[in-house]
């Protein structure tokens, strides 16, 4: 057994049936790793795992402004 490896969490490469998202300061759910981790830490109230069929359609803001929508979660 190797002491202090790490491997990466499957919730945030994109390889799980389930994706990390949070609720921000607005009340708008977010999939973690769409915004800078400073902008991340000072708006987020809570987190969430969902299976990826629900979180289908969650954006962004500055892609929901666009009118463009995430087709693959991270």
């Amino acid at each position: 057994m190797m002491v202090g490896a790490t491997r990466p969490s499957k919730l945030l490469d994109g390889s799980s049936e389930f994706v990390l998202t949070y609720e921000d300061k607005d009340g708008d759910w977010m999939l973690v790793g769409d915004v800078p981790w400073g902008m991340f830490i000072s708006s987020v109230r809570r987190l969430r795992i969902m299976r990826t069929s629900e979180a289908n359609g969650l954006a962004p803001r500055s892609e929901e402004r666009n009118g463009r929508q995430r087709t693959n979660p991270i």
